[in-house]
């Protein structure tokens, strides 16, 4: 609230201490939030750079920060420039709330809240960033004990994690199956993760770029994928046994993990956004297929939040048989088809060696191929094989690009 008192009432100087203090907070929400912000605030503010746009994105920063309309009260006695900015910051906390309890995620409207377990999202980008920062001891503890998402419920756990969701996933589904015969372990994905911050297993001595953008990617390969595929099923699970709440919730968790906190409300998502999950990265490569579809929504994110309506619809009315048969005819085809885009647009991204973002798509590539292996070893194991040897090797990876031509 001083910050944003100081905007209108103190001294641009004033406002600068106060966003050096506050706005690095903004990066670990999204990217694009704090670009925005620190342009606006600490470089060169003067008050004509409060647009919507600037408003929106603060918006945004307030409600990733937990900050909500009871937080932004004031008197009556403040400043009427002031007075309408708060009043403008608290319509935009408060859209949707008015028609619905549940706030929607890039369009889909919940039935249940999950707005904590899309707030893992926030754990993903910032083990990002203290991997990248070599604070190694902090990645590893937002990993194992989160940081941005409440437990609910009767979990004797403050906060939910990525660690923990990925150990309470149901075994008993063929996709994960397929993962675990194919690499040997149930853990396949945090041992990626631990590698990553630990520089431990095929991960050691690989620099800290590699090493955060294959912890980034495995979230949004293994643990948005398999995490939000396991929920689906879960909610087949529990709308099999008549326990409807409990196979809304799951439905709509499943779509949480696709989305994420850091979309937005509407359809189409955010623009430019930070997002850590699969609806992002539909989203990153959308404009190197040519897939990006109308009013800024990319074609798979379209089709997959159509798909997750019918799902939600069909729950409504009890229709567990076609819930099963969506996922397995409809949702999960779909969701590997964004996760071969994916590797498709890094293994050709990564051919051009004088990029200066070589190492992370070179990273995402390493990382998307060992996403797909386990299925294209199903149909076909040599192709599969071939694959393995040609992208599942970090080292071999990184020591053939080396002799691309710049």
């Amino acid at each position: 609230l001083a910050f944003l008192s100081s905007l209108y009432e103190g001294s641009k100087n004033m406002v600068q201490l106060y966003g050096v203090a506050i706005l690095p907070q903004a990066f670990g929400c999204d990217d694009l939030i704090g670009q925005n912000l620190e342009s606006a605030f600490i470089y060169g503010y003067s008050t004509d750079k409060i647009t919507d746009d600037v408003k929106d994105q603060l918006a945004a920063f307030l409600r990733c920060q937990r900050i909500t309309s009871d937080d932004l009260a004031a008197g009556s006695s403040i400043d009427t420039n002031l007075s309408d900015l708060l009043a403008s910051l608290n319509t935009r906390l408060n859209y949707y709330l008015d028609s619905s309890p549940f706030l929607p995620m890039a369009g889909y409207q919940p039935s249940s809240d999950v707005s904590e377990l899309a707030r893992l999202d926030l754990d993903a980008l910032q083990i990002w960033i203290l991997i990248r920062t070599q604070a190694y001891e902090a990645a590893n503890d937002v990993f194992k004990y989160g940081r941005n998402a409440y437990s609910t419920g009767d979990s004797i756990e403050k906060y939910l994690s990525l660690f923990s969701l990925y150990r309470e996933n149901p075994t008993n589904i063929p996709l994960h199956e397929f993962y675990v015969q194919y690499y040997g372990s149930a853990t396949f994905g945090e041992d990626i993760i631990v590698g990553a911050i630990e520089d431990s297993g095929e991960l050691v001595s690989v620099n800290q770029t590699v090493r955060s953008e294959i912890a980034f990617r495995t979230v949004q390969g293994i643990y948005s994928f398999m995490g939000g595929v396991g929920k689906m099923y879960s909610a087949v699970a529990s709308c099999s046994g008549q326990d409807m709440e409990a196979a809304i919730n799951y439905w709509d968790s499943s779509v949480a993990l696709y989305i994420g906190s850091s979309e937005g409300l509407l359809a189409g998502g955010r623009q430019g956004s930070g997002g850590s999950f699969m609806y992002s990265l539909s989203e990153e490569i959308c404009s190197d297929l040519g897939v990006c579809g109308p009013a800024e929504e990319t074609i798979a994110n379209k089709g997959l939040l159509l798909e997750f309506a019918y799902g939600r619809d069909a729950l409504s009315e009890g229709k567990c048989d076609f819930l099963q048969r969506l996922i397995e005819e409809e949702i999960i085809p779909q969701l590997v088809a964004v996760l071969i885009q994916a590797f498709l647009v890094f293994s050709i991204k990564s051919e051009v060696v004088d990029d200066r973002f070589h190492d992370e798509q070179l990273a995402a590539e390493f990382m998307f191929s060992k996403v797909l292996l386990p299925v294209i070893d199903k149909v076909n194991s040599t192709s599969a094989t071939t694959i393995q040897e040609t992208y599942g090797n970090l080292e071999t990876l990184m020591t053939a690009t080396k002799d691309l031509p710049s």
